[in-house]
């Protein structure tokens, strides 16, 4: 597994442990061990592929598992 691919699946797992979206803030936080920079590479991959959706609230984006409908 390469720095990308690891990046995407912790984040993702840290996505979709949770019942509710995660901000970016919160996800960075989760995960101390990856840069700003590989957190927001994988979200973004994470989205387009649609294993991911992003939402905006104010300021800020949020970011549930695809498979969670709370937020649709």
């Amino acid at each position: 597994m390469d720095a990308l691919q690891r990046a995407d699946w912790l984040v993702l797992d840290v996505i979709q442990s949770r019942a509710v979206p995660l901000t970016f803030a919160e996800i960075i936080d989760r995960i101390p061990e990856l840069s700003w920079n590989q957190v927001f590479l994988a979200v973004d991959a994470l989205s387009r592929r649609g294993e991911i959706i992003l939402s905006r609230r104010g300021f800020e984006y949020q970011a549930m598992a695809a498979g969670d409908l709370s937020l649709r």
